[in-house]
């Protein structure tokens, strides 16, 4: 399964002369960028972004969840003067930070958020600075500014680009884990160039991601998958008989009584039949019905995407898989972080035992409501 934690807030640091001291919180762009002047690197900006875990850790307590895993994941909306091959870095940030309303374009600047000088330009006016952790680190830009952040073992996560989409899939459990099981403070992240990557004069590089101001269905978040299917074979299938998967049949998925709209508060459980694709003709005098089967362990799995868009929100795969009780094929999916009032569309798909997929698109759509 697959839920989806969007930032309680995001903004960009920037160290360039009179950009150190400004405000980015209310953009619509989250900027990783390093600024050069021919060979000479004059500055870099940083990513900052928060995350709230609450109701995740209650969900696992209660056991709805269970052995996550937790992913960041940025799109990017506009890039120029990329490296091929670069390496970013992800850390706990070790000070909290205010976000603020401040722009790229306004002149002047707001300034009543987090900076690459101070943690809060408009409050306390605190400056970026190492505490009394052998742990905490500055980064080797600047001792007081910049950000400050956690390092060692489990504390750094990163993500590897070589001739890719510079989309981050970063895995995040290490750091995410931590907080919720109190080890640190859960101040958000911090995400950079990686080490000497970011002041080398050899990696370049301005990557511009979606922010959550953006309010777009590309917004920053974290993904938290888990499998808790209940497997298609025993008891768990009733009575039903399981669909024939040896190459032989043209079988058909289908979702069984989807609904058009879905309150985001719900978890609903969506009905998967399948069948042979035509039915054989036969005489009878009572009514004809059709009885599903069921469709094998590990052979069905499903995907939604954003039809607007064609962006994959849940892929096939290990936490994807078709479950079954006696009634028919099903899965499970939390709704409350799926964007309102946009057109989903749920895809289906069945493995055969001669190592085809099958593919089942055929407007399987629904939207969410607040």
């Amino acid at each position: 399964m697959y839920h989806f934690i969007y930032p309680s807030k995001d903004s960009y640091i920037y160290e360039l002369n009179d950009n150190s001291e400004k405000n980015f919180g209310g953009d619509n762009n989250l900027v990783l960028k390093k600024d050069f002047d021919g060979n000479t690197l004059n500055g870099v900006s940083r990513i900052l972004l928060q995350f709230d875990f609450t109701e995740t850790s209650k969900s696992i307590v209660s056991g709805e969840i269970t052995n996550p895993k937790y992913y960041l994941r940025l799109y990017e909306q506009k890039t120029s003067e990329l490296s091929p091959t670069y390496q970013l870095d992800t850390f706990p940030l070790s000070q909290s930070w205010e976000d603020g309303t401040g722009l790229t374009i306004e002149n002047p600047n707001k300034r009543n958020g987090v900076s690459w000088v101070r943690t809060d330009e408009s409050f306390d006016n605190t400056n970026w600075s190492l505490i009394d952790n052998t742990n905490a680190d500055s980064g080797s830009r600047s001792v007081t500014g910049g950000g400050v952040w956690i390092t060692g073992s489990g504390y750094e996560c990163s993500q590897s680009f070589s001739y890719a989409s510079p989309d981050v899939n970063m895995g995040v459990s290490d750091i995410v884990n931590k907080w919720l099981d109190s080890t640190i403070s859960n101040n958000g992240l911090i995400l950079k160039w990686s080490g000497s990557q970011e002041d080398s004069a050899d990696k370049s590089g301005d990557i511009n991601f979606y922010s959550y101001d953006a309010q777009s269905i590309y917004s920053p978040k974290i993904e938290v998958r888990w499998d808790k299917h209940i497997a298609c074979s025993g008891s768990n299938t009733g009575s039903l008989t399981q669909l024939t998967i040896d190459g032989t049949k043209d079988n058909y998925l289908y979702m069984i009584n989807l609904r058009k709209e879905y309150r985001e508060t719900e978890i609903p459980r969506f009905r998967v039949g399948s069948r042979q694709r035509y039915q054989t003709k036969s005489v009878s005098t009572s009514k004809s019905t059709t009885s599903t089967l069921f469709v094998p362990e590990d052979s069905g799995s499903y995907s939604i995407i954003d039809v607007e868009t064609g962006t994959t929100l849940v892929p096939f795969g290990s936490n994807s898989l078709l479950s079954c009780d006696s009634t028919s094929n099903y899965f499970k999916q939390k709704l409350n972080g799926f964007i309102n009032n946009r057109l989903y569309r749920i895809i289906l798909r069945l493995k055969t035992n001669d190592n085809k997929q099958l593919i089942f698109d055929d407007g399987f759509d629904f939207k969410v409501a607040g």
